[in-house]
């Protein structure tokens, strides 16, 4: 037998909902106008400079979500992450537009790299984020992002479509799993999340 308050428990709260949503519609912006970069590059047209100023501000949605579960100190680190890796995605973009091999390669090399430490430095501030998951997670991001921008550039507008559905729905994944970790450190006692320190920075 459920008894009503076991039953009350399967349903969620305004505001995880609302956490959840906002933590799914920032990943989808994200892949949305990471696309709109790979079509304005590789189109030429003039307004690569505007869709790059509003892909690198994405990041911002991101601090201002986790600002109030890990801190200031931690959330500007994530910041600080997650601009470099808009940074390098969108110099990469450039670099396969121009057939920069070295460049490309150089910083796809780079985005594993930032992969790697955003995942490491999310497990380190929430013990309810897995730096394996993220990692595997923002290893399939990167993939998607590159076979999106090679369909385009090489004209197979099927697959672009298709990939960018893919992303889409990966993004749901990516802004689930964000939204999960922070149900779970709102739950966590006092006396664990005072044990959660800043995490210095690195460089």
């Amino acid at each position: 037998m459920i008894f009503k308050n076991q039953e009350e428990t399967n349903y969620l709260t305004y505001g995880q909902l609302n956490l959840i949503t906002s933590s799914r519609f920032n990943w989808a912006v994200l892949a949305a106008w990471t696309r709109e970069y790979i079509h304005s590059v590789a189109d030429g047209l003039s307004n690569v400079k505007e869709i790059g100023d509003r892909l690198y501000s994405a990041p911002v949605d991101f601090y201002n979500l986790v600002l109030p579960f890990v801190g200031r100190t931690n959330a500007d680190r994530v910041l600080n992450l997650t601009s470099l890796r808009q940074i390098t995605l969108m110099s990469l973009i450039n670099a396969m537009k121009n057939n920069d091999v070295e460049t490309v390669n150089a910083n796809t090399l780079r985005l594993y790299q930032l992969a790697d430490e955003l995942a490491a430095f999310l497990a380190q501030i929430n013990p309810y984020w897995s730096q394996d998951t993220w990692r595997s997670l923002f290893y399939q991001n990167i993939r998607m992002n590159l076979d999106l921008a090679t369909s385009y550039m090489s004209g197979d507008h099927a697959k672009d479509i298709s990939i960018y559905d893919e992303l889409l729905q990966h993004s749901s994944v990516l802004g689930d799993e964000m939204a999960a970790g922070m149900f779970r450190y709102l739950s966590t006692p006092v006396s664990l999340v005072a044990a959660i320190k800043p995490v210095p920075c690195s460089n």
